[in-house]
């Protein structure tokens, strides 16, 4: 009896220990998927509030800047295999699935579900849950936002797979959990949820792990033997308990280290640098000063779309190690998301932070080898310090943002600190951005024509589109006054069109001239730009052979990739493509001659120095000669004395533009200026060719 009852006690104490065993498994599970919905959470969260800020410094964003600030580091930098964007109107901005954007058949069929996944965020603004769905079976979060002018909310979903349970480690097997509907299953451990679309059970199921279960062909017949087995039970029992909680405190461990650290980098995250500066601001001494750096690697999405994310990984792994190695005294580096890093550093005087940032620059002055292939990369650094520009987190990083703007704006990288001035320019931007597109709106806009001049001949060869601003305020303004601020929005794209429309209806009855009008860098890079060319040209009636297209050495320096095919699809259209301002930024005629150009107008700055400084002329002979020698039409923009058209004609300059000929004119004013010139020059003879002596005299 007595053995009976000892062996019962063991079979019970096994029994007991095993329902321990297993009940400790699923805390172990739950406290894990709870930690990676916070992380999830933390990271839309840090993807939101980044996106809100970035659109309240620059007084907007664009539905493309929303959808890389807010939905590509969902996907490249947190690594979920799922991320969608909504409109304020619950349509899709963005979606994506394991990697790759959804067609808009894929989206459609996908979008009732997140309508009904967003249903369920209640006044929080934000939702965490199990879904099973549409061959979508993952944790879902969700993150409406407040401010934002074009999102409305964030959807974030990590799949239950083995990649994610690999995180659990020992015991348990990554490849063995299942999610299926039910309540449970029979010989498997499990928990038990509900689906977030539409309530409905769900179990999370796996092989309960068996640890104790050899114990009991241990047992023996004995007495002694079963007491002494009793005893080690009991000693094991200990143990396992022990490693238990020990492997629940390693999965916590890991699961708060998933919430703080850059999977790619291994640098803190955005979640862990706020908590450290929010810190590190709190506890900053009197008389020292503490500089946060935005860092914003120039050119990488070139290197992502041109050589592979496996590239511009490797890239941002390098820039991190090169960043956390340089670090000087109580510093901290971390990676935002995206190409973005910020650096933390406290020092006791601006010398300082000067050294900070020199390491920076320093850091990724060298070039990255990834195999084989040598990547350079610039950076942009903005800078803020505390409390000189502010002494809260929020102002801080908003300032930090606003110099970084500015660095990048000067398209050459470079690190530029805060001066309240720059947000006085901002409020100024923001300000005239809505005046603008008040303008666009109330047909505010005119245009006024400049007759180009055969040199030879003096017959008008053709009229360039002028735009001015008819402010009610403060007058006509000139394209050098407001322009800036538009290339910076949207608004650019809709002013170039508004300019080629107007411009084709008013100067359709020219005659057979040439009409240029300029277009902006930034519309060259839009979406369809082609398209909308040749829609205008056919909506007007405008002969394509009449159009001449200006463009800036901007657009072809740095970013002659993506408008080349735009550029070719023009010419082969029979539109004539000029370079404007030749001579002002870093073009030469090497890269002219590999893009479809067929005029070169040489910037006002060199002729007006003709007959007034020696290297002028020789500088305008020499882009005239060469650029005769590759069969391209060369243009003197703002000829304003006889001595300047004199000079001209020598170099073999085919046609000049400036106010000895005429100022901008209406266009009534300009088709009276063209009657009036083809009765004056009847036909386009030119004389006979003379050397460059004979024609000075």
């Amino acid at each position: 009896m007595i053995t009976a009852a000892l062996v019962s006690l063991l079979v019970w104490a096994l029994f007991q220990n095993e329902t321990a065993g297993e009940a400790q498994e699923r805390e172990v599970v739950r406290s894990f998927l709870a930690a990676r919905s916070s992380y999830m959470l933390q990271a839309l969260d840090a993807v939101s509030e980044r996106t809100q800020q970035a659109e309240a410094a620059r007084g907007g964003l664009t539905v493309t800047e929303v959808r890389e600030s807010l939905a590509e580091p969902l996907r490249e930098t947190f690594g979920f295999e799922h991320a969608f964007v909504l409109n304020k109107d619950g349509s899709l901005l963005f979606a994506s699935a394991r990697g790759k954007e959804l067609s808009g058949a894929e989206q459609a069929r996908i979008a009732p579900l997140l309508k009904t996944l967003s249903g369920t965020v209640g006044s929080r603004n934000e939702a965490t849950g199990v879904v099973d769905q549409g061959g979508i079976a993952g944790l879902v979060a969700i993150r409406v936002l407040d401010s934002s002018q074009v999102a409305a909310s964030v959807v974030a979903i990590d799949d239950l797979n083995s990649d994610l349970f690999s995180a659990l480690g020992k015991p348990f097997d990554p490849a063995a959990f299942t999610l299926a509907e039910g309540t449970q299953f029979k010989g498997l451990n499990s928990v038990s949820m509900a689906d977030m679309a539409d309530g409905h059970g769900l179990v999370l199921a796996w092989p309960a792990a068996r640890h104790e279960a050899s114990a009991l062909s241990r047992v023996a017949p004995s007495v002694a033997i079963l007491s002494l087995l009793l005893l080690l039970l009991c000693i094991g029992m200990l143990i396992h308990a022990r490693r238990g909680a020990a492997a629940l405190v390693r999965s916590e461990a890991e699961a708060s280290q998933l919430a703080s650290r850059d999977s790619l980098t291994g640098l803190p995250n955005r979640v862990q640098f706020l908590a450290e500066l929010e810190r590190a601001i709190t506890d900053l001494p009197p008389g020292d000063l503490l500089a946060v750096m935005f860092i914003d690697l120039d050119g990488f999405k070139d290197i992502n779309d041109t050589l592979g994310h496996s590239y511009g990984d490797a890239l941002l792994r390098t820039v991190g190690d090169r960043l956390s190695k340089g670090l000087i005294g109580r510093s901290v580096a971390a990676r935002f998301g995206g190409d973005e890093f910020v650096l933390m550093t406290r020092a006791p005087d601006n010398d300082r932070i000067s050294q900070q940032i020199d390491m920076v620059m320093r850091a990724l002055h060298d070039p990255v080898v990834v195999e084989g292939v040598t990547l350079s990369v610039a950076a942009s650094v903005g800078v803020a310090l505390a409390p000189e520009d502010a002494n809260n987190v929020p102002d801080l990083l908003r300032r930090a943002d606003i110099a970084l703007y500015r660095a990048k704006s000067r398209r050459r990288g470079g690190a530029v600190r805060f001066e309240p001035q720059f947000e006085r320019e901002l409020k100024r931007r923001r300000s005239l951005e809505i005046e603008l597109a008040d303008a666009l709106e109330h047909e505010q806009f005119s245009l006024v024509f400049q007759p180009e001049i055969d040199v030879e001949t003096r017959r008008i060869v053709g009229f360039e589109a002028l735009l001015r601003w008819d402010h009610p305020g403060r007058g006509r303004l000139l394209p050098v006054d407001f322009l800036w601020v538009a290339e910076g929005t949207t608004l650019i794209t809709r002013i170039d069109s508004w300019v080629l429309r107007t411009a084709c209806m008013q100067a359709r009855d020219l005659g057979d001239v040439t009409l240029a009008v300029n277009m902006s860098p930034v519309t060259l890079r839009h979406a369809g730009v082609a398209d909308e060319v040749m829609r205008i040209l056919e909506e007007t009636g405008f002969p394509p052979h009449r159009l001449e297209i200006e463009i800036t050495e901007t657009a072809i320096i740095g970013e002659a990739r993506e408008i080349t095919d735009v550029l070719a699809r023009l010419r082969n259209s029979g539109i004539r493509l000029a370079l404007d301002d030749f001579g002002t930024g870093h073009a030469s005629l090497l890269h002219v001659r590999n893009l479809p150009v067929s005029k070169i107008k040489i910037d006002r700055t060199f002729i007006c120095n003709l007959g007034v400084a020696r290297d002028a002329a020789s500088i305008v002979e020499y882009v005239v000669r060469l650029g005769r020698s590759l069969g391209i039409t060369l243009t003197a923009e703002g000829v304003e004395t006889e001595e300047q058209l004199r000079f001209l004609r020598a170099f073999g300059a085919q046609q000049a533009q400036g106010y000895l000929f005429s100022a901008p004119l209406p266009v009534e004013a300009a088709t009276a200026m063209l009657e009036a010139n083809r009765k004056a020059f009847p036909a386009l003879v030119r004389p006979w060719r003379r050397t460059v002596s004979e024609r000075l005299v």
